[in-house]
């Protein structure tokens, strides 16, 4: 089941991946973040990633600072140095990163080390949500099913 766990974080991270370049002002980065539906974008230079921009770091260090989003570029608030991870990592080993690293959000790399996704949290714990569901439900139907008269 792990394995297939695996491939759901690779096909949410690479359904979700926006690029942008790190002299940006903000509020594009926004409008693309928004138009794609999520709340990170990875940042690049020269073609290699050199960090992300969350939603956390709009709230944070320019809106949370009085800064005027159109006159800051991405590379002046970003994460620079991102946790990142191997794109076959484990929903278990994903949350203890998460945790251990104390971050909201993961760059998943291919075996060359090349930038395959970002994916967050948020979409992390949804998958694991679903799967509690789906067990709770196949577990319910096998007690059901093995009831006296079932």
């Amino acid at each position: 089941m792990e394995v297939s766990m695996a491939s759901a974080l690779q096909k949410i991270a690479m359904n979700h991946f926006l690029t942008i370049l790190s002299d940006t002002p903000v509020t594009e980065a926004v409008k693309r973040m928004k138009l794609g539906g999520d709340d990170a974008i990875a940042v690049n230079e020269n073609g290699r990633l050199v960090g992300i921009f969350r939603e956390h770091d709009l709230l944070e260090k320019v809106v949370g600072l009085g800064l005027n989003p159109a006159e800051v570029t991405v590379k002046q608030v970003m994460l620079a140095m991102p946790t990142t991870v191997p794109e076959s990592i484990s929903i278990d080993e994903a949350l203890r990163t998460l945790r251990d690293e104390r971050t909201t959000h993961l760059v998943l790399l291919d075996p060359l080390d090349q930038v395959v996704g970002i994916i967050s949290e948020k979409e992390i714990l949804e998958i694991e949500v679903d799967k509690l569901l789906s067990d709770n439900k196949d577990l319910t139907c096998y007690i059901m099913a093995d009831a006296p008269g079932g």
